[in-house]
């Protein structure tokens, strides 16, 4: 069976700017012996977007997992993302975190 591998499963932005870059990128590697497809990446709210390698990722190769945030949502926030893939370990849940400053009035 195919077996994702993150080097992190958690991340955090610290304190962001108001429209701030709400982005990051969890490389995963395929360290089974078949093919890894991810199939799904569920979020814990429609303020964050997923987006995946979509082609299957070989043995010993590597694919990443884009997580956006909302940054015009201002205060601390902790969001999942839970990834589904034919590994022997199907399901793996990512976090990210962080406190979106308020904007500065001009």
């Amino acid at each position: 069976l195919p077996e994702i591998t993150f080097q992190q499963t958690e991340f955090d932005f610290g304190t962001i700017e108001y429209g701030g870059n709400g982005s990051h990128d969890f490389q995963f590697k395929n360290t089974g012996k078949e093919p890894l497809i991810v199939s799904n990446v569920g979020t814990s709210c429609g303020c964050t977007v997923p987006d995946w390698t979509k082609d299957p990722v070989a043995k010993n190769k590597t694919g990443v997992i884009t997580a956006t945030y909302d940054t015009k949502r201002i205060g601390p926030f902790t969001k999942t993302l839970t990834v589904s893939s034919n590994a022997k370990n199907a399901t793996v849940t990512l976090t990210i975190k962080g406190t979106v400053k308020a904007p500065e009035n001009k």
